[in-house]
């Protein structure tokens, strides 16, 4: 994401430029434009994300607040208009994948036997792989960690004639 330089966009203000030239202007996708209204002791904000290239709204937001912090109204509305900004131009945050964390200490364990480079401990290695993720069902579906793992003890194993069975 690209933020322009408030000088930049304050070059428009007051001027009838349509969001799509400004977008132009400014080499940018998407524009965020507000305004803030003051009655007595109250402020309204409102802040628009607009798609440049269709001219259409995104995401609006009106803000209405007592003033008696500008400062503090200030930090709570940037900081949620940036958290809509994430959620409206990045999707939502990935998902962290589920790991089976005694599938996955198996694995490790296996890994660790196949590093020592002994007949024994490359059995030892093997013999974990398919309870610790070596069909790819334990750790993650659909990864083929523990193959890659088996693959790179199987060649160790050729590649160190004098220590395989």
């Amino acid at each position: 994401m690209q933020v322009t330089a408030r000088t930049s966009s304050f070059a428009f203000k007051g001027k009838e430029t349509g969001i799509p030239e400004i977008a132009r202007t400014l080499h940018v996708a998407h524009v965020l434009e507000g305004s803030v209204r003051k009655a007595g002791n109250s402020v309204r904000i409102t802040a628009q994300l607009i798609k440049a290239g269709t001219d259409t709204h995104l995401w609006s937001q009106t803000y209405d607040r007592k003033l008696d912090d500008i400062f503090a109204i200030q930090d709570e509305i940037a900081a949620d208009v940036v958290k809509q900004l994430k959620v409206t131009l990045l999707g939502a945050a990935p998902k962290a994948r589920t790991t089976d964390p005694e599938a996955y200490a198996l694995y490790l364990q296996a890994v660790q036997l196949g590093r020592q480079f002994t007949a024994e401990t490359f059995q030892q290695s093997d013999a974990l792989y398919p309870q610790g993720g070596g069909d790819g069902s334990a750790l993650r579906p659909g990864v083929v960690t523990g193959w890659l793992a088996t693959s790179a003890t199987r060649q160790a194993k050729a590649f160190c004639p004098a220590r395989k069975d």
